[in-house]
């Protein structure tokens, strides 16, 4: 999502650590006498950024990121330069990240509190919250602002396989869904392919909707799908795009993201959200933003 890295992120069999018992002589990363600096984080990530701290494997780095995977998760580091991710972690707020980059292959840690690298140390000391909690939404009111960012949108090419896995979701049919969901799995190109992107906004603009207007099915669909769904991902795209499905599907989301769905009902300027959110990434913004518009109108039963 974030800018073009100096190493790719592999797919995911390829970078998942699988013997954790073999990292600890390989990350001995010097803590005594550390200057902490500050930090902000998603709420997503509180888990790993508080529990015990562990050796997270640097994947790739770009000029305002890094990206880190521990297991099957990806944590992204970046400065405040670029689109707060749910799985970030904003480090030095109002500064750039270190012009020394960390190598490919070289490990930071994260846990009690702190991210802590070979150079550099952050402390958080403030989060921001991953979901975005429903408010009741009429389901004609947001149709219409659903054609109306639709419209927005209208600039950019749909993604093939965007109708599809929304139609799915009307059906209700969980082996649909999964089956039009691996269609779009690492379709195009980058860290996370259009494919992924789009799939990413459909569900959480059908899971946030379902809520804000009280259709419980919605989030019944989601949860019995996600885990196929989620499989598939795992064989088929990078990790960080996996890693962010897997966000989605738990509801958490980019900030420019939940500033979409909060003025889908309502709750923001429509223009200024869907800007925020087509400015995503290189490449993932217009993706994202199509998938949760589409996603909002599989929730409300209709289609734009």
């Amino acid at each position: 999502m974030p800018g073009p890295a100096v190493h790719d992120v592999a797919r995911v069999d390829e970078h998942a650590d699988r013997h954790v018992e073999d990292l600890t002589g390989q990350s001995n990363v010097e803590t005594a006498g550390v200057t902490y600096g500050p930090a902000v984080a998603s709420t997503a990530m509180a888990t790993a950024c508080l529990g015990p701290q562990r050796p997270w494997r640097v994947l790739g780095v770009s000029t305002h990121v890094w990206w880190c995977s521990a297991d099957d998760a990806v944590l992204v580091i970046t400065d405040d330069r670029v689109a707060r991710l749910p799985n970030a972690v904003i480090v030095h707020p109002g500064h750039t990240l270190p012009a020394r980059l960390l190598p490919p292959g070289d490990y930071i840690l994260v846990g009690d509190g702190a991210v802590v690298t070979r150079t550099a140390a952050w402390r958080v000391v403030r989060w921001w919250e991953a979901k975005v909690a429903p408010v009741r939404a009429d389901p004609g009111d947001v149709m219409g602002r659903a054609r109306a960012a639709a419209d927005l949108l209208s600039i950019f090419s749909p993604i093939d396989g965007e109708a599809p896995v929304t139609a799915a979701l009307r059906s209700g049919e969980g082996d649909r869904v999964v089956a039009e969901a691996g269609r779009l799995i690492g379709r195009g190109v980058g860290l996370t392919p259009e494919g992924d992107d789009v799939l990413s906004g459909v569900v959480v603009g059908y899971r946030h909707i379902g809520a804000s207007i009280g259709n419980p099915a919605v989030s019944t669909v989601l949860d019995r799908v996600g885990p196929s769904v989620l499989a598939v991902a795992r064989k088929s795209t990078t990790l960080l795009s996996f890693s962010l499905l897997h966000h989605a599907f738990a509801g958490e989301v980019a900030v420019p993201v939940g500033q979409l769905l909060r003025a889908l009902t309502g709750r923001g300027d429509l223009p200024a959200a869907v800007e925020a959110t087509v400015a995503i990434g290189h490449r993932s913004g217009p993706a994202l933003a199509r998938g949760v518009v589409a996603g909002v109108a599989a929730g409300c039963g209709d289609r734009l």
